[in-house]
């Protein structure tokens, strides 16, 4: 039987909850991804379970229950299912969540699966690569008592040997060895997939591959040997194939959770990934870009001298330009432009605090439905008394890399002053 699939827009779209709908979920399905969100500890204020729909603010990713899936993707101009993975894909990539070449998400075919399968596919494509030149060996230091001596001799051990008027020798020595956190990790994804992957190619190479495994063992990753792990130069081939098997195994800032039955997830948030993609965009725009500046306070306390509310603004570029990002819709035909009021207020206090700083940009995604321009600046501000200290908002079309690159140049070009 075919596992039902479905598909939702985040922050647009919703899925309907309906008895016996092949579109929607049943009350039962609702239940159980409502149980889910609340026992792994999600934001259930940007999961909505009403007793009709389903919506998914901020969050994208797939969430696989026990009798169906669900695939959240981010809304693009062409309400165009490849094309959002697309986009969704390329954000990882820039992100750091996925190391891949452009050439590897732009088939068509693999365009039209869902992003389990995308991932799973990238795994096993790049690391079949690497274990056909043979698997990762890691030194490991073990003690034995051997009838001749090998790397060095346990000198402790081997007095107390003596006195027993024995003929073998405890020996300390470097063995390479297979069974080693990376390749445990690997195995981990191989397994998860095999369960849970239906795309032929991707399940031809699992097969191909657990048997590289059989000496690895199954024991479980804590979540700080998955996040901390070492890379040198006998390993570093594998890291491409790391960051996969992380998301697929655990995920990354991503919340990767896998509970009873069959209820897993790969989920992001999309204010994080916007963010960081902003971050990676400015990097290629300016070498002088400091991430999550953390050297000023707003206020001292005068009776304990503590300085309080540490600010902590999103990009600060050559310590004249302060960028802000927001995954909110900016609106124009609202009173207050869909900004905030505390936006506002925090906007204010950066440019109080950071006296080089001369402008503050709000960057919000361009929604393609209004009829302003991305890249445009679409209100502005200045302090009352002081016209030198402004703060502007712009939207910005993630969905094409070279235009937001370009809008991105321009707004730092502009607002820096030599």
């Amino acid at each position: 039987m075919i596992m039902k699939h479905l598909i939702v827009t985040e922050g647009f779209g919703a899925i309907g909850i309906k008895e016996a709908e092949e579109d929607c979920l049943t009350p039962g399905e609702a239940d159980e991804l409502a149980d889910y969100v609340i026992s792994k500890d999600l934001d259930s204020d940007n999961i909505f379970i009403s007793r009709n729909e389903v919506r998914f603010i901020n969050y994208v990713g797939y969430i696989r229950l026990s009798s169906c899936s669900i695939e959240i993707l981010p809304k693009v101009q062409s309400e165009n299912q490849e094309h959002s993975r697309s986009v969704l894909l390329n954000l990882l990539n820039r992100t750091g969540f996925l190391k891949i070449k452009e050439t590897e998400i732009s088939a068509q075919t693999l365009l039209k699966e869902n992003l389990l399968e995308i991932l799973g596919y990238l795994f096993m494509k790049k690391l079949t690569q690497e274990i056909k030149k043979g698997l990762y060996q890691s030194y490991e230091i073990e003690n034995e008592q051997l009838h001749s001596i090998r790397g060095k001799v346990d000198v402790k051990r081997q007095m107390r040997n003596s006195a027993a008027k024995s003929t073998s020798v405890y020996c300390e020595f470097d063995h390479f060895q297979t069974d080693n956190p990376l390749n445990r990790i690997f195995k981990m994804a191989i397994q998860k997939l095999l369960k849970n992957v239906k795309f032929r190619e991707t399940q031809r190479l699992l097969l191909n591959s657990i048997v590289y495994f059989d000496d690895v063992s199954s024991a479980s990753i804590s979540p700080y040997q998955l996040e901390n792990m070492h890379f040198n130069r006998n390993n570093r081939r594998f890291y491409d194939s790391y960051l996969l098997a992380k998301l697929i195994v655990s995920g990354t800032s991503s919340t990767f959770q896998s509970g009873p039955l069959k209820n897993m997830s790969i989920l992001f948030k999309m204010n994080e990934l916007f963010e960081e993609y902003i971050v990676y965009l400015a990097k290629e725009c300016t070498s002088d870009v400091t991430v999550k500046d953390r050297s000023h306070r707003l206020l001292v306390n005068e009776k304990t001298g503590y300085k309080n509310f540490l600010l902590e603004p999103d990009l600060l570029i050559n310590k004249q330009l302060i960028i802000d990002t927001k995954w909110k819709r900016y609106d124009p035909a609202t009173t207050s432009h869909g900004v905030q009021r505390n936006d506002l207020y925090q906007m204010y206090a950066y440019l109080t605090r950071y006296e080089q700083v001369q402008t503050v940009t709000l960057l919000y995604p361009y929604d393609f439905n209004e009829k302003f321009k991305s890249g445009e600046c679409l209100n502005t501000w200045h302090l009352d008394g002081n016209p030198d200290k402004k703060i502007e908002c712009y939207t910005i079309d993630y969905e094409n890399e070279r235009k937001s690159r370009e809008e991105i140049r321009v707004i730092i070009r502009e607002n820096l002053s030599g």
